[in-house]
C-alpha cells in the first residue's frame, strides 16, 4: 500500500510550522521538567538521608533552580497557546469536530451583528 506524501514543491503555511514549532517547544518542557524534578529529589533524598529534616541547608541541587523553574514556566505558559496551535485539521479542534459530526454545524462568525457602540 503507497502511502500519501505531499509533492516536493508543496508549500508548509505558516500555521502548520508554528504548530511544529510550538509542540517541539512544549515537548520539551514537558518531558525536561519531571527529568530535572526527580534528578533534583533524588540527588536529595541520596544526600540527606540521614541528616535530620531542616538541617541539611548547605544542599545545592544538580540541576540549578532557574533551569527547572523555566522548563516549568514555558509549560506553563504554553497551555493557554494550545488551542491557537492545534492543526486545523484536527479533532481536537472543535470547529472541525463539530464538521466531521454534521458539517451544517460548522462555526458561524458573528462579528458583524456585534454592536460596536462605545
Amino acid at each position: 500500500m503507497e502511502e500519501a506524501h505531499s509533492s516536493p514543491g508543496a508549500t508548509i503555511s505558516a500555521h502548520e510550522i508554528g504548530t511544529k514549532r510550538y509542540m517541539l517547544v512544549y515537548g520539551i518542557a514537558t518531558f525536561c521538567a519531571p527529568i530535572c524534578w526527580f534528578i533534583c529529589y533524588a540527588n536529595y533524598d541520596s544526600i540527606c538521608q540521614n541528616i535530620p529534616e531542616g538541617a541539611c541547608v548547605d544542599y545545592s541541587p544538580p540541576v540549578p533552580w532557574f533551569i527547572t523553574a523555566t522548563f516549568d514556566y514555558v509549560w506553563f505558559l504554553s497551555l493557554p497557546l494550545a488551542p491557537v496551535f492545534l492543526p486545523n485539521n484536527s479533532l481536537l479542534n472543535p470547529e472541525a469536530l463539530l464538521k466531521a459530526y454534521d458539517p451544517q454545524l460548522a462555526f458561524v462568525e458573528t462579528t458583524d451583528n456585534v454592536d460596536n457602540k462605545l
